[in-house]
């Protein structure tokens, strides 16, 4: 079939239990905002012979985590990482090339869960000469990759097959499997690069540490819960990340004046960003930075005066 990668392979993509996402041409920018359904649901055939017809030249890129597909993106080229990652994980049989590095495919294990996106962070210095941290490895489980052979925007070049099976010529089933024991192996044998963060000492949350009130601590606690609910409810395209901006700004002083713990806040509101598709979208990373912010500003805040009924009178 003539045209680009859509037209030529996302049909055939779908055949082999794999969800298509049509990427603009020469372009890492997905079609539609709303992408991340491809995760859990795959565009019909008729839908994709259609945008065949209208758009031929647009690129092609997979959904992660569908159909069990777990792709691996290794964002170096540095020999020892990619040996230290040779040792811990098994050969791929399918695995692409971009600007640097590669994706390596593999399908979650029989009888193994689905494992989450995360990121094996690595030290680094930012733009401005400060102390960061950047991905070292990705495990793309609920976001997406340009597949060969779209055209990648910065080197115009195309992206190609590092084997000689591909996702249009073998199934999801017939790809390398991996558990969870393996991405142990992996976070091990990436230590040098990727230290494990330091352990957060839990929050023990006694009446000396918040305030000798208590209403004020459950006052703290339901608006911790509201806001929570709330930000979980958002829809996709809705300004998640500014309403979790102003979520940390809503809860810094309960935090600064020791009524909340910050791991309680932050455990919350992670995972009420989990559920409304933040975390997947801009990493459990970013969020957090995010969070950490909002709480930083509202800091010296002053803490509502509770009326007779535990109200807020301000």
């Amino acid at each position: 079939m003539k045209g680009g990668p859509w037209a030529r392979y996302a049909e055939h993509m779908l055949k082999g239990f794999y969800s298509p996402i049509p990427m603009h041409h020469a372009s890492k920018k997905p079609l539609t905002r709303a992408w991340q359904v491809a995760c859990t649901t795959a565009m019909s055939a008729a839908s994709i012979e259609k945008l065949a017809r209208e758009r031929p030249q647009l690129g092609i890129a997979v959904a992660g985590g569908y159909g069990g597909l777990v792709p691996i993106d290794i964002d170096t080229d540095d020999a020892e990482v990619l040996a230290a990652y040779a040792r811990a994980m098994p050969r791929p049989n399918v695995a692409k090339k971009g600007r640097r590095g590669l994706v390596c495919f593999y399908r979650a294990a029989d009888g193994e869960p689905l494992p989450r996106s995360r990121d094996f962070m690595t030290p680094c210095l930012d733009r401005h000469g400060r102390k960061s941290k950047k991905p070292l490895i990705s495990i793309l489980t609920a976001r997406k990759t340009v597949l060969p052979p779209s055209i990648h925007p910065k080197t115009g070049e195309q992206y190609r097959w590092l084997t000689k099976g591909t996702l249009y010529s073998k199934p999801v089933s017939n790809l390398v499997p991996i558990s969870a024991r393996h991405l142990e192996d992996l976070a091990v044998a990436l230590r040098p690069w990727c230290p494990p963060p330091k352990p957060v000492r839990p929050a023990i949350v006694t009446p000396s540490d918040i305030v000798a009130d208590k209403r004020m601590r459950a006052y703290a606690l339901s608006t911790l819960r509201n806001e929570a609910k709330r930000l979980a409810a958002m829809a996709r395209d809705s300004g998640r990340n500014k309403r979790l901006f102003d979520t940390g700004c809503v809860l810094g002083k309960y935090v600064h004046h020791k009524v909340l713990a910050f791991a309680e806040v932050e455990a919350a509101l992670i995972d009420a960003c989990r559920s409304n598709g933040l975390v997947a979208e801009d990493g459990e990373t970013q969020c957090r930075q995010t969070l950490t912010s909002g709480l930083k500003k509202a800091s010296g805040d002053a803490l509502p005066a509770l009326g007779y009924w535990g109200g807020s009178t301000r």
